[in-house]
């Protein structure tokens, strides 16, 4: 996300704050998010709450015309199939 002025700008420290894109060599955990390997670990309800917010920082952007990063819009889809594959009465 680029850097704004303005309401923008305070949109885009609250999207931080609530779901930050993973720094690639941050820790091993932060890789592991980037790269989506830590999907396997997280239960329905954590899939469903990381879904839920990954969602929300997707509907800020699109609110104001920034656009979604490719990570962004890879792991909702990769959250979608995790949760899919958890959920009772699916098949996987």
């Amino acid at each position: 996300m680029s850097v704004s002025k303005g309401p923008l700008a305070r949109v885009e420290r609250l999207l931080d704050a609530l779901y930050s894109e993973p720094s690639l060599f941050a820790s091993a955990e932060e890789f592991e998010r980037a790269n989506h390997d830590d999907l396997a670990q997280l239960t329905l309800d954590e899939l469903d709450a990381e879904r839920i917010l990954a969602r929300l920082r997707w509907a800020a952007l699109i609110h104001h015309r920034a656009e979604p990063s490719l990570w962004l819009s890879e792991r909702i889809a990769r959250l979608d199939q995790a949760a899919l594959r958890l959920r009772p009465g699916t098949r996987r």
